[in-house]
């Protein structure tokens, strides 16, 4: 399954460039970086992928057996925390 996301104008709401495609199944929660320059998402899978904003994936990391239902990054930008549908949450 191919997952796609596209950054996007938020005052006029177009998408803007091409979809991101990666391959860890449907994303279930999204977040983006207090900086703006980060974006991670959460997969079926259990996994944690991060983007840039320019669509390059900087990181994967593996999290649980159980699907990602939230993402929060800290004020800082330092971390990441996940929520998994198990009731696991991890901070990387």
């Amino acid at each position: 399954m191919m997952v796609r996301c596209a950054s996007g104008d938020a005052t006029s709401r177009r998408i803007v460039g091409e979809p991101w495609q990666g391959d860890s199944g449907s994303i279930n929660a999204l977040a983006l970086s207090p900086d703006g320059t980060m974006i991670a998402c959460g997969n079926d899978h259990g996994g944690v992928q991060e983007w840039d904003t320019d669509g390059e994936i900087k990181g994967v990391w593996a999290t649980v057996e159980s699907a990602v239902a939230s993402l929060s990054w800290c004020p800082c930008g330092g971390y990441i925390a996940s929520g998994s549908l198990n009731g696991t949450i991890l901070i990387r």
